[in-house]
């Protein structure tokens, strides 16, 4: 029996705090947020502007002669270019070597920040994206397109990249980084 009386306190209580709650949200508070909408209403509407003329459209019709070659068809010098062309002619990178840990970053987020000489080697310092600090030299490689380190000099790394040429064949592209200071 008491049990009872303890729940029945407590939902006394709650339905008095409620009620506290409630009265908190009465229309006293409310009298300004009206005023501000009624003031709102009463000012003028705007102009609005006019919707812009766009200019309109001037379709053409391709008519194809006897004698004019269909758009969609290569001329024959693009024929040329890609029966020379073959994948495995030239140049191509060497997809069996080992992956160095610089070529998983594209080359404009490296950042060369110096050189140092050792034992007559020089060697180029190398921040990469991940905030770890990098030694190489020539020969090595970065980039993401098998860029291989040329030259080192006191302002700048030279770099061989090899990239596609978009017909099955490699080209080679001369990339470099400049030293930040």
């Amino acid at each position: 029996m008491p049990g009872k009386m303890i729940n029945k306190f407590n939902l006394l209580i709650f339905s008095i705090a409620g009620c506290l709650v409630l009265s908190g949200c009465s229309d006293q508070r409310m009298n300004d947020l009206t005023s501000y909408v009624a003031s709102e209403k009463e000012k003028k509407a705007g102009r609005i502007r006019p919707v812009p003329e766009f200019k309109a459209y001037d379709s053409y019709i391709y008519a194809v002669g006897k004698d004019s070659r269909s758009p969609f068809e290569p001329t024959q010098h693009e024929e040329l270019i890609t029966n020379t062309v073959e994948p495995g002619d030239g140049l191509s990178p060497d997809i069996n070597r080992h992956k160095e840990s610089l070529e998983s970053f594209p080359l404009d987020t490296l950042r060369y920040v110096g050189s140092l000489e050792q034992k007559g080697k020089i060697w180029a310092i190398i921040i990469s994206p991940d905030s770890l600090i990098h030694k190489i030299k020539v020969g090595n490689y970065m980039g993401q397109n098998y860029g291989k380190i040329m030259a080192i000099t006191d302002t700048g790394i030279e770099i061989s990249e090899l990239v596609t040429n978009g017909m099955g064949g490699w080209i080679e592209r001369l990339a470099g980084l400049s030293l930040i200071e």
